[in-house]
């Protein structure tokens, strides 16, 4: 067949199919869609399924066509290079493809998964997601979610630190050498999305070879891993905040992929593309989300996957209140068509915090002591090779006395416990205060009636930062309230010193203690007892979008 006639068909097909698909789509638009989400996702997939097919074959014809004439095209047919094929790997009597050649990961699980999402998932506005460029994008959150059936690595061209180690037997490592560089074909896709991130997902993407994937039945994989492999590269791994995001991505990509937590036996598996030193937040992955865990750098050759995923990095939607995403898909904001108010609520928080609490056999319906009222203490620690002990120390929200201010409450460092002993801690406490910090964000854990005091340092990065009363505002029930740093009360001889030798400016720096909570507030001549942002049904008032927290990473 001549290459004219192939690059005529390959359009015709692509035209033919993109009108059926936004057709059918088209008509279920204009249509009651509360009705029809499901079969609207049935129809997405179906779409997407036929497109992959598609590409497929048409990659393996051009490929034959290749094989035979020594020559390409230079297209694949959606008007965009190809460039250099990528050789696939010969044929090995010798290779066994066996899930036993699978490295001992480096997190193991077994068993079955405790947490099992509901047979029908949620019908949300706010999850709902568009196909784009062979992925899925979300609507308001612009994440990126890619599944491919059939994709391999060939892992001798990825270049990272193995991963895993002690921190402090890698002290000082650059972060560019625990994040992955992969050369060109070091990536097998059956189609190539086609997006903009600055994620690692562009990563991919660029090193990849497109058509033709090794088969296992050819002997072309070293490993084959059956089922769902989640593949990810982890930024501020030590941070609980971004960690905390992290896991909501894997969370709502599970939703949308409905995932039934290994209803087929099958094990759930990531592969970190990262080489990250071990880090206390790593066992949480595993616990989670019921996961085996293993770097890449574990595997060796070539590795083959039923079904590969590539998670989102983008920040999630609790960036902003959930009154305002909420209120965004009311009437056709974010979603197309608009929707009715029955799916205006977004419940995604709610199931995210029971498969967390579920993870660690804590009750859903937990009830809250009156007598614990937490004080988180930030200490630096060693939490990954770049930390500078010297200038953590330093830091101004750590703060001293803290058990002298508060001598009622339990004074909590984080770093000295484990992540299942945080959240069972936390989640019966009646209080929880702390400097804004990643540690504030186990406010998600929090009991029905519970109340978080945030104390926002008076610097540009900290004061008015919204990004704890955006997440409370995604709790049900729970009271937010930020103010300033607290400072101890000082004596009578305490005063009459700053007096004598001018170290006060009298009556309007003097620090005032706040009837509700015992310790005392200091910002120039005002009286100053925090902005009460709670409204009675759980929510918040403010409004806008955080724009993120620190590098305070070697906190906990």
């Amino acid at each position: 067949m001549r290459p004219a006639t192939v690059r005529l068909i390959f359009n015709a097909l692509s035209s033919l199919a993109s009108v059926y698909v936004g057709l059918v789509l088209y008509i279920f638009t204009c249509m009651e869609i509360e009705e029809h989400h499901d079969l609207i996702d049935q129809l997405e997939h179906r779409g997407e399924d036929f497109y992959q097919r598609f590409r497929q074959s048409a990659a393996a014809l051009k490929q034959r066509r290749a094989d035979t004439t020594g020559t390409t095209d230079g297209n694949d047919g959606d008007g965009e290079p190809e460039g250099p094929k990528c050789p696939l790997p010969p044929p090995d009597e010798n290779r066994a493809v066996h899930i036993s050649n699978e490295p001992t990961p480096y997190l193991l699980r077994t068993g079955r998964a405790k947490y099992l999402p509901a047979p029908k998932p949620a019908d949300e506005s706010c999850l709902r997601w568009k196909s784009t460029n062979g992925c899925w994008e979300h609507y308001q959150s612009s994440a990126m979610l890619c599944r491919f059936d059939d994709m391999a690595l060939d892992v001798t061209k990825f270049h990272v630190s193995r991963g895993g180690e002690r921190p402090e037997d890698v002290r000082g490592r650059n972060e560019e050498e625990e994040l992955f560089q992969v050369d060109y074909c070091g990536v097998y896709l059956p189609y190539k999305p086609v997006f903009w991130t600055q994620w690692y997902q562009s990563k991919l993407m660029d090193a990849a070879g497109v058509g033709l994937v090794p088969d296992r039945s050819q002997d072309q994989c070293d490993v084959y891993l059956p089922g769902l492999t989640l593949l990810y590269e982890r930024i501020e791994y030590a941070n609980l905040y971004h960690t905390m995001t992290d896991w909501f991505n894997v969370h709502w990509s599970l939703e949308k992929l409905k995932y039934r937590g290994g209803d087929d036996g099958r094990q759930l598996r990531m592969i970190w593309l990262d080489g990250h030193a071990a880090g206390s937040l790593d066992d949480a992955w595993a616990d989670i989300f019921h996961a085996n865990v293993t770097y890449v750098s574990q595997y060796k050759g070539i590795v083959c996957m039923e079904r590969a995923v590539w998670l989102p990095k983008n920040s999630p939607i609790y960036d902003v209140p959930k009154d305002s995403v909420e209120y965004g898909y009311e009437g056709g904001g974010y979603g197309a068509g608009g929707f009715s108010s029955e799916n205006d609520k977004c419940g995604v928080m709610d199931r995210f915090v029971e498969r967390v609490l579920t993870a660690y056999d804590i009750p859903l319906d937990r009830t809250m002591d009156p007598a614990l009222d937490l004080v988180i203490d930030r200490q630096p620690y060693f939490a990954h090779p770049r930390v500078d002990m010297e200038k953590a120390a330093k830091d101004t929200r750590t703060l001293p006395d803290l058990r002298d201010i508060f001598p009622n409450s339990r004074v909590i460092r984080l770093h000295e416990m484990s992540f299942r002993q945080q959240v069972e801690l936390i989640s019966r406490a009646h209080t929880l205060k702390g400097v804004h910090g990643a540690g504030l964000t186990h406010l998600l854990w929090l009991p029905r009636g519970a109340a978080v005091t945030e104390w926002q340092p008076s610097t540009e990065d900290f004061d008015g930062n919204p990004m704890f009363s955006n997440l409370a505002s995604w709790v049900p029930g729970i009271s937010h309230v930020a103010g300033p740093v607290p400072q101890k009360s000082k004596g009578f001889v305490e005063r009459a010193l700053d007096f004598l030798f001018g170290r006060s400016t009298g009556a309007a720096t003097e620090s005032i203690a706040s009837p509700s909570s015992g310790y005392a507030f200091d910002r120039g001549d005002q009286n100053y007892y925090g902005r009460d942002m709670i409204r009675g049904d759980g929510g918040l008032n403010n409004f806008g979008s955080a724009s993120g927290i620190p590098d305070d990473d070697y906190r906990a």
